[in-house]
């Protein structure tokens, strides 16, 4: 899995992280509201907690979706440029 997309062992570890932590957050975050209540002091360490970590996983996720696409395309291109090469004829 981690060699499949042409990304480093790192940021394809961190993009799957964080797409777990992109689809469980809420759990914990929308418990934790039910908790604190109307404790304000404690309720914006949780948004900041929660949302700050949602901003960072889905700036990984995109992160990593544009760099394989451009080592897709670059691929792409290489085979493009090989396919591309003229057939000598022969009579």
């Amino acid at each position: 899995m981690f060699n499949s997309f042409g990304q480093g062992r790192g940021l394809t570890l961190l993009t799957y992280l964080s797409i777990g932590w992109l689809l469980i957050n809420w759990w914990p975050h929308d418990n934790l509201h039910r908790v604190v209540r109307f404790d304000f002091g404690r309720l914006i360490w949780i948004e900041y907690g929660f949302h700050v970590t949602l901003i960072a996983a889905a700036a990984c996720v995109a992160y990593f979706f544009v760099t394989t696409l451009r080592v897709m395309q670059a691929r792409t291109e290489t085979t493009v440029v090989r396919s591309a090469a003229p057939v000598p004829l022969t009579p």
